[in-house]
């Protein structure tokens, strides 16, 4: 058995004192999931593109070739809550797809 001392809200705190969002990119990869090292909040693991079958715009039965990029999201729920993360997920892949809406 192992036994944890337990931190205190001060103790968890004070070790995460300037924390940071990370870049990690395997290209050549096609997915992977980073680990968080202190004082990351959260490291985003961004694969390279691959060409995949998809299903059309049009008409779904008529599967299409797209370029499609894995990403990965992980966060120190001591920091960001995962509701928090997903959010975030969402509006990157946003952007990822409509580059010209950061603009706006």
């Amino acid at each position: 058995f192992f036994f944890f001392k337990q931190k205190t809200a001060y103790e968890i705190s004070a070790c995460l004192v300037g924390s940071e969002m990370c870049i990690r990119d395997r290209f050549g990869v096609s997915d992977f999931i980073a680990v968080i090292n202190p004082p990351q909040s959260c490291i985003l693991a961004v694969s390279q593109t691959e060409k995949r079958l998809v299903p059309g715009l049009q008409d779904p039965n008529v599967p299409r070739v797209a370029s499609v990029m894995t990403v990965t999201l992980s966060c120190d729920h001591r920091v960001v809550d995962g509701l928090v993360g997903s959010k975030w997920l969402q509006r990157f892949k946003h952007y990822i797809e409509h580059p010209i809406s950061i603009l706006v």
